[in-house]
C-alpha cells in the first residue's frame, strides 16, 4: 500500500501510548486517555451489587471513543474505582478516589469498541452517499473481521458485509469497496454490465483497486 510500511502493522498491538496505528491510510500515534465513570453514576450503582468490572463494561460502549487530533489518535478508556476503594472509602463530599491504570484487556476492549464505532459511522456516511447517487439500496449491512475479502454482497438478498480491516485503507479505497458491493445489489457478477456501472460512477475504479488492494492487515489482534 502506498506510503504504508505494512510490516509495522503486523506486529502484535499493546494499545499503549506512542504506538503507531493506521486509520484511513494515515499513521497516528496512539494516546491513552483514562475516563472515569461519572461519580454520580458510580454512586448510584454502588449499592446494587454490580462490580466495578461489570460497571466498566456497561459503560464501555458509550465512553470508548477515538478522536483524531493532528498526528495523534486519542483513545478514551473508561475506568471504575477499585474494589479496595469501594470497601474502604466513606465517600465524603468532594472525595477523589484513585485512578487505576487500565489493563491490557481494558485498553484492547476500549480500542475495539472505539474502532467499530468509528468504522460504523464512516461506512454509514459513505453508503448513504452512494445510495443517493446510484439509486441502489442495500437491505442491511454488518461488519466482518476476515482476511480473504474486503466486502461481500449476499446472493439471496441485499445484505452487505464490510471488513473492519478496511479501517487501515485510504478512504478512496473504502469508497471503491462500498460502491463495488452496492453495485452487486443489482449485478451479482463482474461482467460487462457490472463494469459499465462502476465506470459511470467511479471512472478510475480499476486504478484505485490496483493501487490499494494489497494484503489485508488486522486492525484488532486475535
Amino acid at each position: 500500500m502506498n506510503n504504508m510500511p505494512e510490516n509495522r502493522y503486523r506486529q502484535k498491538k499493546q494499545y499503549t501510548d506512542g504506538e503507531t496505528i493506521c486509520i484511513w491510510g494515515n499513521e497516528y500515534s496512539l494516546q491513552i486517555i483514562k475516563t472515569a465513570v461519572p461519580d454520580d453514576i458510580f454512586m448510584l450503582f454502588l449499592g446494587t451489587g454490580i462490580s466495578p468490572e461489570a460497571l466498566k463494561k456497561r459503560f464501555r460502549h458509550d465512553m470508548s471513543v477515538i478522536e483524531l487530533s493532528g498526528s495523534n489518535a486519542l483513545l478514551y478508556v473508561p475506568f471504575c474505582h477499585t474494589e479496595k476503594n469501594i470497601k474502604t472509602a466513606n465517600f465524603p463530599a468532594g472525595t477523589k478516589m484513585s485512578c487505576p491504570e487500565p489493563s491490557f484487556e481494558d485498553r484492547k476492549a476500549a480500542y475495539k469498541t472505539a474502532v467499530y464505532r468509528l468504522f460504523t459511522d464512516k461506512i454509514n456516511e459513505i453508503l448513504h452517499k452512494w445510495e443517493k447517487k446510484t439509486g441502489l439500496k442495500c437491505k442491511s449491512w454488518h461488519i466482518t473481521d476476515v482476511l480473504n475479502y474486503w466486502g461481500q454482497c449476499s446472493s439471496w438478498g441485499k445484505d452487505i458485509c464490510f471488513n473492519i480491516n478496511l479501517l487501515c485503507r485510504p478512504l478512496i479505497f473504502v469508497e471503491f469497496v462500498v460502491l463495488h458491493e452496492l453495485v452487486h445489489v443489482m449485478q451479482m457478477n463482474h461482467g460487462p454490465k457490472f463494469r459499465a456501472i462502476m465506470a459511470i460512477y467511479m471512472p478510475d475504479y480499476k486504478i484505485i483497486d490496483k493501487k490499494y488492494n494489497s494484503r489485508i492487515i488486522r486492525v484488532i489482534d486475535d
